[in-house]
Parts: C-alpha cells; structure tokens; sequence
C-alpha cells in the first residue's frame, strides 16, 4: 500500500499532472484508485474531460442572467430520479455551429436539451483506440483506462445536502468551503429505469470525493484499501456474492464512518478498530440493503444491486469475516505491534 510520504507523493504526481495538461479549452481530471494514492493491484485510472466552452447552472433564472452567451444550459430534474438531471439550453443562450455542443444536442418536449447518448458516441468517434462504451465513458479494450466526458455546474447545488453542520466531526469547514467552491460535475449516463434516459446526466461528485480523500489520515486510507483487498480476494470470489458491491461503495462506506468518529481515532495503532467499524457499517448496509450516496442520502446505493442479485450469501460472508475477526486479525496483531505502520504497509 505504500508508506504516509509514498502515498502522499503518488497524490501530488497526479495532481500535477491534471495541472500540465490544463488547457483554454479544457480541464483533465484524474481520479481512480492511483490518483488517490492506492497503487494495488488492478488498481484503475479514470480521467474525466471537463469541457470549459459549456456553462451550467442550477435553473433558468440563473442561466438567463448570462444572456446572449452561447452555451448556457440548466439543470432540470422535474423528471427525473435524485442524482441525476436534464440539461437543458437557456431561451437566452445558443449553440454555435462550429461548437463541440453541436455534435450531441437534440430535442425533448420543444426544448433543446443534451443527449448522454450522443455525447458518448461523439467521444468514441473522437479516440478510435478507446471506442467501447463503458457506463458513462469511453475505454479500451483491455478496460486498463476510462476517459468520461464532463461538464460542470460551479455552485454546490441545492439537491447535495450541506456539509457545514456544527455537529459533524469531519470534514473540516475549510476544506468544505473548499469543495463547495468547486462545484459538482455531470457525466454522460441516465437513469436505467427512466423514460428520458438518453437525455439525462447524472450527477458526479469525483472532484469533492478525491478532495475529501486528500484529507485522510494514513490510517483512513489503509482501512479503505484494506476494504478494496478483501473485495477483491473474498467477496468477489464467490460467485453469489460477485458483482454487488465495488470500490465506490466502500469509499462512500469509509466517509459516513469518518463524520463520526474523532480525527484521532485515526491513528496506527487503532487501525483494526476503525477497519472493523467500516466493516461493521458496510454489513449493517447490506443487512439492511440500504448505503445513502455521501453528498445526496435520497440515493440508495444498493437498490440496483439488490433488484438484480440474491444478497443472501453476501450477508452471510460479512457477518462470518466479521464474528471471527479476532481469529483473523491475531496473527496480524502480533506483527503490528512488533512493527511500525509505515514498515508494515510498504
């Protein structure tokens, strides 16, 4: 997993790298598993393609404040389930001839709005070598990267909860005032069950989520790999319980635990503890087949899951890992006392 300097020298060579390819036209993101640090194996890198000729914002009233600025487009959900949104084109606003945006409009209900579905197959035309669609982004034939086209709105919208209660225990008010400022993205894919899914986006958050990894402690980023391992090497092989959950949920998992506990429970020395605590929320989830999105709560998480899956044998083999943790974790324990973190994860 990589010593506390190793991991923190793996963020900022990403971060660096989304800095040099910043261009007039557009912003490269890199998020995935590398950019947050983690290099395990099978570990993924996602770049997401944030086009900065668009604008979107929240309704119309905002939208017409920018009249006569090709472009402008708005959020509109009246139709659409929490999470994700149709964006719309302004009554002041158009769309040049020579624009990218020419490329992937179409029309619903007398509105000119954008269509997820021609925005990927525009992608796909753009890399021949990256030409399957995978979810909302265009990837290679050997899945070891995916490229997401991105637009994004630059206010933190009123369908993300707030995240500057007094009472929460993390994350800490600056760096919330710092991801609010960033405003939230809107990735190419709709809703499987909704009518208008062709013409929906749905709402990401990678730019807040990679932000509020960035403020992990050591010991916050190992219980979220130690997570991401036991996905790979025990659920995931077992057939029954294969596909249900991925990395997002754990990460999601990793954050709820956070709010609640002290930032100095995080510590070395209590990694098994806070390790357990996320297991014992992610099990809780699964029991109770409900895991709430992190910035919109209204989203379970698992409902796609559960509706396509029997989640029995998943239940059974988290509740199984976790009532013998202290058999698991004895050997582990011995070795961690008579070692230091940053020896014992290199």
């Amino acid at each position: 997993m990589g010593t506390e300097e190793l991991v923190l020298l793996r963020q900022k060579f990403y971060l660096l790298y989304d800095l040099l390819r910043l261009s007039r036209t557009e912003i490269i993101i890199n998020s995935g598993s590398k950019s947050e640090g983690l290099e395990l194996e099978g570990s993924d890198i996602d770049i997401m393609i944030l086009q900065l000729d668009n604008t979107v914002l929240e309704n119309e009233n905002e939208a017409q404040c920018k009249n006569n600025q090709p472009n402008v487009f708005f959020m509109s959900t009246e139709d659409t389930k929490p999470g994700f949104t149709m964006l719309k084109l302004s009554k002041s606003s158009f769309i040049p001839y020579d624009s990218q945006v020419y490329y992937y409009w179409d029309t619903w209900r007398n509105n000119i709005v954008l269509s997820s579905e021609k925005a990927k197959q525009w992608m796909s035309s753009k890399w021949e070598n990256s030409a399957l669609v995978h979810g909302p982004c265009i990837t290679d034939e050997d899945y070891e990267s995916d490229i997401a086209f991105c637009l994004r709105c630059p206010i933190w919208i009123k369908q993300a909860r707030k995240l500057r209660e007094k009472s929460r225990l993390w994350p800490c008010p600056s760096v919330v005032e710092i991801i609010e400022k960033c405003g939230i993205l809107f990735v190419p894919i709709g809703c499987k069950t909704s009518a208008t899914e062709e013409f929906e986006w749905r709402i990401s958050f990678s730019i807040a989520e990679k932000l509020l990894i960035y403020t992990f402690s050591h010991t916050q980023i190992l219980c979220y790999a130690l997570l991401k391992i036991m996905l790979k090497e025990i659920i995931e092989t077992h057939s029954d319980s294969k596909g249900i959950l991925c990395s997002y949920f754990l990460k999601t998992v990793v954050f709820w635990v956070s709010e609640e506990f002290q930032r100095d429970k995080w510590r070395p020395d209590m990694i098994i503890p806070c390790f357990m605590a996320c297991l014992a929320r992610l099990a809780y989830c699964v029991e109770h087949s409900n895991l709430p999105h992190y910035f919109i709560p209204e989203i379970n998480l698992l409902e796609d899951k559960l509706v396509s899956h029997n989640t029995t044998d998943l239940k059974n083999l988290l509740n199984e890992f976790f009532s013998k943790r202290s058999k698991f974790f004895k050997i582990f324990q011995n070795t961690f006392a008579a070692c230091s973190a940053s020896t014992l994860f290199v």
